[in-house]
């Protein structure tokens, strides 16, 4: 959605960039100076359960807002990501309450997640303080 509303994108694929770089719209949005594709991961590695957590990390990391759209209570990549991040203070994490919303949203709120029901309040969710930041800054490989 932020590329085709002509923002600037970064990606973080939970893949390596030569498996991500075989979608065409990925090489075209990326040639045409509108995505930039970054990514831990070796240029080969595929797609794991494992490489998706280690990507949500550096993902809510790069973020000054992460929004949650639709989450599983209790279980399940974003779930863990978020709770992870709020956990951590990997940075503020919005969570999506309006129309489909997922069964775990509320909970996530519920946990520490700011409520938000209309795309119009993320510019709010920037001026709520961020959870503190802890003594010893995690490592992203704690």
């Amino acid at each position: 959605a932020a590329l085709d509303a002509g923002v600037p994108v970064v990606g973080v694929p939970a893949e390596g960039i030569r498996v991500a770089a075989r979608s065409p719209e990925i090489r075209r949005r990326t040639n045409d100076g509108e995505l930039c594709i970054a990514s831990p991961y070796a240029p080969t590695m595929r797609f794991t359960a494992g490489t998706a957590m280690g990507r949500n990390k550096i993902v809510y990391a790069l973020a000054e807002v992460t929004l949650v759209v639709c989450s599983d209570s209790g279980s399940g990549g974003t779930w863990e990501g978020a709770r992870e991040a709020m956990r951590r203070s990997y940075g503020r994490v919005a969570v999506w309450t309006g129309g489909g919303a997922g069964p775990g949203n509320a909970k996530l709120v519920e946990l520490g997640g700011v409520a938000v029901s209309d795309v119009g309040e993320l510019v709010k969710v920037e001026a709520v303080e961020a959870a503190p930041t802890p003594l010893r800054p995690p490592s992203l490989f704690d």
